[in-house]
C-alpha cells in the first residue's frame, strides 16, 4: 500500500460530499477519487472537492493499481455485492451504514475480508460523535451507577417525503428503521451492549413507496442489564420531549441532545453540563481512526462485527413484528 492511501469514493450523492469534505482535512494522510455510473457527475465531484481522478466505469477503477481503499456511498442493496467485489480486488473497504441488508450478507463480507486479509470498517459516524464518546466515559467511570434504562425518541416528519431509491424496498431495505434508525441502534448498543431480545411495533403513519414501515417502536433487553426503548419515525411530528435522549442509572441520569451538541448530567457527582466544540458529527474522528488502523494494523472502533450487531438488531426488530 502507498504511504498515502488512495480512497475511491463510489457514488456521488450527499453523503459522498460529506466524506470528501472530511478527507480534504487529511491532505498528508490520504488522497481520494470518485466513481459514478455517470462520468460527468464523477468529474463534477472531482473538480468540486479536489479529487485525484474521476471514473465513470467501476471496472476501470478496480483495475487501477493506485486505488487501495474503496468507500461505498451507494444504495443499501449494493453494499454487499460491491463490497465483496472491492475486497476480492484487493482493496480495503469502508462501507456506509448499514453494512448489508441482512446479517447473512454481512457475514459473507466478513469472511471475504478475512480471506483477502483486507481492512474493513463501517462508516457509522454516530459511533464517533464526541458527546457519545464522553457519555461512554461517564458510564465506564461509574457516574451513572448501573444503567437501567436507555430511552430514545427520534421522531421527525420529512418535509418532502421519501424520494429516489429510498422509496424502493429492494434498494432500501424494509423501511425507515433500516435506513436512519440503525444510527440509533448503534447508539443504544454502544451504551448498553448487544441486544439479547427485541420486541417491536410499527408506528402508524403514511408509508411511501413499497416500504414496510416509516417508523418503529422497539423495546430491547440489552446485554449489560439495561432496557432500551427506541422510537424512530419519518412521519411523526417532533415533540418537545423528543429533543433529547436519556440514560438512567442507579447513581445518575444523563441527557444528550439529538444534535449531540449538549449533554446534561445529574447524580452523585452533582450537576454537569458539557458542550461539543468540534467534529460534532464524528466524521473526522471516524476517518482518523480508519487511517490510523491502516497504518498500525489495529482494529477500528467501528469494526465489521459492530456493524453486524446493528444489522442483527434491525433484523430482530422486523422479525418481532406481529403478522
Amino acid at each position: 500500500m502507498s504511504p498515502e492511501p488512495h480512497v475511491l469514493i463510489v457514488g456521488c450523492g450527499a453523503i459522498a460530499a460529506r466524506h470528501a469534505r472530511t478527507l480534504r482535512r487529511f491532505p498528508r494522510r490520504c488522497r481520494f477519487s470518485f466513481a459514478s455510473r455517470t462520468p460527468e457527475r464523477a468529474e463534477a465531484y472531482r473538480r468540486r472537492f479536489g479529487g485525484q481522478r474521476a471514473f465513470g466505469n467501476l471496472e476501470a477503477a478496480w483495475d487501477n493499481p493506485d486505488i487501495d481503499t474503496v468507500l461505498l456511498c451507494t444504495p443499501h442493496d449494493t453494499h454487499a455485492p460491491l463490497g465483496r467485489k472491492a475486497l476480492e480486488a484487493g482493496r480495503h473497504l469502508v462501507v456506509e451504514k448499514p453494512l448489508a441488508l441482512t446479517a447473512g450478507e454481512g457475514e459473507c463480507l466478513r469472511a471475504c475480508a478475512r480471506e483477502q486479509q483486507r481492512f474493513v470498517t463501517v462508516a457509522e459516524n454516530y459511533h464517533y460523535r464526541p458527546a457519545l464518546r464522553r457519555l461512554v466515559g461517564w458510564i465506564e467511570a461509574g457516574w451513572l451507577g448501573d444503567v437501567r434504562l436507555i430511552r430514545i425518541n427520534k421522531l421527525h416528519r420529512r418535509r418532502r417525503g421519501v424520494t429516489g431509491w429510498r422509496r424502493d424496498r429492494s434498494s432500501m431495505g424494509p423501511g425507515a428503521f433500516m435506513d436512519g434508525g440503525i444510527h440509533w441502534v448503534n447508539v443504544l448498543q454502544t451504551l448498553g451492549g448487544p441486544f439479547n431480545s427485541v420486541s417491536a411495533r410499527v408506528l402508524p403513519g403514511d408509508t411511501d413507496g413499497d416500504l414496510l414501515e416509516t417508523g418503529l417502536a422497539v423495546i430491547a433487553d440489552l446485554s449489560r442489564g439495561a432496557v432500551g426503548q427506541l422510537n424512530y419515525a419519518w412521519t411523526v411530528d417532533d415533540a418537545s420531549d423528543a429533543k433529547w435522549f436519556g440514560v438512567y442509572g442507579t447513581r445518575g441520569t444523563a441527557y444528550v441532545s439529538h444534535t449531540f451538541l449538549a449533554m446534561y448530567y445529574r447524580g452523585h457527582r452533582g450537576r454537569r453540563v458539557w458542550l461539543a466544540a468540534r467534529d460534532v458529527m464524528g466524521f473526522r474522528a471516524m476517518w482518523a481512526d480508519f487511517l490510523d488502523g491502516l497504518q498500525t494494523g489495529a482494529a477500528t472502533r467501528m469494526t465489521i462485527g459492530r456493524g453486524l450487531d446493528d444489522v442483527r438488531f434491525v433484523e430482530a426488530a422486523y422479525a418481532a413484528l406481529p403478522d
